[in-house]
């Protein structure tokens, strides 16, 4: 009996009947990469990121990167419109949060 999690994901990823655990990785794996050339492509942030092997190469993204400059994060044709709201925040640790809501604009 195949499940119903099973049919899902062979349908969701066009993998169909080749469906099997190789399979997903390598379809996982390639899906990882383009979401990093569109990264590296599409954002300020990412723009020099290295190529790099596997996802265990990534470097951290840390708050202090965030505090910097938000914005960098935000694929180019995805623009601020606004702030809306421009905050702070501590979260159950005591650390300080910048809380940033922005009205978008997608070209």
């Amino acid at each position: 009996m195949i499940s119903p999690v099973h049919t899902w994901v062979a349908e969701k990823t066009g993998l169909g009947g080749t469906l099997n655990p190789l399979t997903l990785s390598e379809w996982q794996q390639e899906k990882w990469r383009q979401m990093v050339r569109y990264a590296r492509a599409m954002t300020r942030f990412y723009r020099d990121l290295p190529e790099v092997g596997d996802i265990s190469q990534l470097p951290f993204t840390t708050p202090a990167d965030f505090a910097k400059d938000a914005l960098a994060f935000l694929a180019e044709h995805v623009r601020p419109k606004g702030i809306v709201r421009d905050d702070f925040d501590r979260d159950v640790r005591g650390h300080t949060l910048m809380i940033l809501q922005v009205k978008l604009r997608i070209d």
